[in-house]
């Protein structure tokens, strides 16, 4: 059995070869639920280890059904249920900021891995990292019969089995971490909430580190259209600047996510196709990142529960 502590597996004896990460998107919109659909989770898989990006509102009820079966329990237990609750078999959770659509359903998850731990289907408390504040927020997730919490911040990396995460502060009331994560051949993007800022394209498009490679998938907020940019102050990105993003840091493939869930969405992928195209025309210079993707590839908007193979 794989045994995940802090920063990453102490038990090498069931680690299996790196491998390309898979992504599902368990939620597009934000600030709360709504029509279009459940607040920011990601679950991210390679090489047999699960970890949760975000844990926002409704996210949960999709995970369940995505995870297997984790540990089986340990003999001469005492009476209790007979079989564990579907999470397991996750490994870890990362949250990029402490507002309530991105770490709320961390609230009844603790219940679920508290109830494994104590009836012998999983024998160590769940790595839960987040940013260093605020404290109450934090104070409110700490559990010690579930969560192993943890404190992750800008320029302090983290692996957890074969992925290994980078984070950036991003321009959001809360600290809130962009990330960069990669596992094996793969490479993953994620903005969190941030409103533009070029060196952050730069930074998710790998310019930060020598040989860096630019995302094979990024995941890229787009909170606002054309027609509500003046709210840009809270911290968020319109469609079209999540688009300009997408084609300025050279991902392979973009999704947009974070979306106002009562939206048009058709408004928000024609704006972020607009942007790219856009930002493909710019002279050079105009931004601080320059790369260009290797194929021209819009950003579009996951269904629910889609999984991307990287």
């Amino acid at each position: 059995m794989k045994v995940i502590k802090n920063a990453g597996l102490i038990d090498g004896t069931d680690r299996e070869p790196a491998a390309k990460a898979t992504v599902t998107v368990l939620g597009r919109c934000s600030p709360f639920p709504g029509t279009g659909g459940n607040c920011p989770g990601y679950l991210l898989e390679s090489g047999g280890v699960r970890v949760l990006v975000d844990c926002g509102p409704g996210t949960l009820a999709r995970l369940a059904g995505l995870l297997r079966p984790g540990a089986r329990p340990s003999p001469g237990l005492g009476p209790g249920p007979t079989t564990e609750s579907p999470f397991a078999g996750l490994d870890a959770v990362v949250i990029s900021h402490l507002h309530a659509d991105h770490f709320s359903e961390a609230m009844s998850l603790r219940y679920a891995i508290a109830a494994d731990i104590r009836d012998g289907f999983r024998h160590n408390l769940l790595p839960v990292h987040t940013p260093p504040g605020p404290a109450t927020e934090r104070d409110i997730i700490a559990y010690p019969k579930a969560f192993d919490l943890g404190t992750v911040d800008e320029g302090v990396p983290l692996a957890i089995g074969p992925f290994r995460f980078e984070f950036r502060r991003t321009d959001h009331p809360y600290a809130c971490l962009a990330m960069r994560i990669s596992a094996g051949p793969s490479t993953i993007a994620y903005t969190a909430d941030t409103a533009w800022d070029d060196g952050l394209v730069a930074w998710a498009a790998g310019g930060a580190a020598p040989g860096a490679s630019t995302p094979d998938l990024l995941l890229v907020e787009a909170s606002l259209q054309d027609a509500s940019a003046h709210l840009r102050n809270l911290g968020h990105l319109t469609a079209r600047e999540a688009g300009r993003f997408a084609r300025l840091c050279g991902a392979r493939r973009s999704v947009l996510v974070h979306l106002y869930p009562e939206f048009d969405f058709a408004v928000s992928l024609r704006e972020a196709a607009e942007g790219y195209g856009e930002a493909g025309r710019a002279a050079p210079g105009q931004s601080s990142a320059a790369a260009m993707p290797a194929s021209d590839s819009p950003p579009l908007i996951p269904a629910e529960g889609e999984t991307f193979q990287l």
